[in-house]
């Protein structure tokens, strides 16, 4: 499964950093929480899962996940029309100058889907969490 995948990134190979992938780039809390089968995994006591998100720092960021983004409305991330549909740009009008840009599936996974997953996760019955 991914989350197997992330797990053993995470335990890391003799040589390596341990939590870095093949890229270099250190394997993350959101790494797991953007996989579609996590709160099964923690249904399904998935011993390995819990015992790093049980980790303190990783309880915290879960916590804190649930209230990313109070108080900013959607507005201040991107800009809505009066009749409520958001402004894209099309690929072929982005140039490397607008890298800085909201992107929208980013938007959504940070602030829709991770803060849901992580309220999924900690509202699960798991005793271990």
């Amino acid at each position: 499964s991914p989350i197997e995948v992330l797990l053993n990134k995470l335990d890391g190979q003799e040589g390596e950093e341990v939590g870095d992938d093949a890229s270099g780039k250190a394997v993350t809390l959101e790494d797991f929480l953007d996989e579609e089968d996590i709160t099964a995994e923690c249904r399904t006591d998935n011993q390995r899962l819990l015992h790093y998100l049980v980790q303190e720092e990783n309880l915290l960021r879960l916590v804190d996940l649930l209230f990313t983004g109070v108080g900013q409305p959607l507005e201040a991330a991107f800009a809505i029309d009066r009749n409520h549909s958001v402004d894209s740009v099309s690929s072929a009008d982005t140039d490397d100058d607008n890298d800085d840009a909201p992107d929208a599936v980013e938007y959504a996974r940070v602030r829709l889907k991770f803060p849901s997953v992580a309220s999924d996760i900690l509202s699960s019955e798991n005793s271990t969490i």
